[in-house]
């Protein structure tokens, strides 16, 4: 099977999947709708769905023909349904923020629990995963910007053809389609999936070395780390009389707003505009990044 038509293959089934599932009964729960402004046109959270079907189709398909795609180890699977889980109970019930950042540190400790690792290895990738899938989820809300920033971040890393080719499928009918959504499902899952490709990058979890790769992290994960800590900037301070407690603060920084950087950006050079522009800014720090690795 040639690099081409894994591509055409990978494409195709999440396209079509992403329509398809748009079709699907307007009061079908598992894509609940998401008003988009004009209520009679609600938007559907289906992107997560096309993905994380077309991700195992493929891998089931090429594992077969003794084709490996390179993504997947025995647990692997396991932490990308977690968080595609945690994402779609969380398009269904609008968890807490606090109770969604405790299930996914549950997932990637378990994840982790399952390489060898020292406590300082332990504690960094935690808190690099919960940063990282959560900048993800920060940067979801341009129609296509998250699946094809993922496109070219999963491409340049290599090996990763399949599943760049997957996030591409969902990216196109985002935008084909402006009522076709990832969902919290979809930016979580893609998300986990970035974070196991960098650890993939620097040789495997046991091989994690904060001092040495943190500027491979940093630039990697460029766009998320900036969108997460100018939302820290801008929505910790606290008023005058406010109440000051680790809690408050914790809420104070996952209250959403429309001030992320895609957001200000997008009011500026539109919606193409801001997808091309931050595809390009993904592409050259990927490079760096990858350029850095010792």
């Amino acid at each position: 099977m040639t690099d081409f038509f894994t591509a055409i293959f990978s494409f195709t089934l999440t396209t079509c999947l992403s329509f398809y599932f748009s079709k699907s009964s307007k009061d079908a729960d598992i894509f609940k709708q998401r008003q988009t402004g004009n209520k009679n046109n609600p938007g559907r959270l289906v992107g997560g769905w096309a993905i994380v079907f077309g991700l195992f189709a493929c891998f089931f398909i090429y594992d077969s023909l003794s084709i490996d795609i390179q993504l997947l180890t025995p647990y692997v699977p396991f932490l990308f349904l977690g968080f595609f889980m945690i994402g779609f109970f969380d398009d269904l019930h609008d968890m807490k923020a606090l109770k969604k950042l405790f299930l996914q540190a549950i997932v990637i400790c378990w994840f982790l629990s399952n390489f060898d690792l020292n406590l300082n290895q332990l504690v960094f990738l935690l808190l690099l995963g919960l940063l990282v899938i959560n900048g993800f989820n920060f940067l979801d809300g341009v129609n296509g910007l998250l699946p094809l920033l993922c496109f070219v971040l999963f491409l340049q890393s290599g090996q990763h053809f399949a599943i760049s080719f997957i996030v591409l499928g969902a990216g196109y009918s985002s935008l084909k389609n402006k009522h076709i959504y990832l969902g919290d499902s979809g930016s979580l899952l893609l998300g986990s999936i970035a974070f196991w490709i960098s650890i993939t990058q620097i040789g495997g979890p046991e091989l994690f070395d904060p001092d040495i790769h943190f500027q491979f992290f940093i630039l990697f994960f460029f766009l998320p780390f900036l969108d997460v800590f100018w939302a820290i900037i801008r929505r910790a301070p606290f008023r005058k009389g406010e109440k000051r407690t680790l809690l408050k603060l914790f809420k104070k920084i996952s209250q959403p707003d429309q001030r992320h950087i895609h957001h200000i950006f997008k009011q500026k050079h539109g919606e193409m505009g801001t997808v091309v522009v931050f595809m390009f800014i993904t592409w050259l720090t990927t490079s760096f990044a990858l350029s850095v690795l010792p």
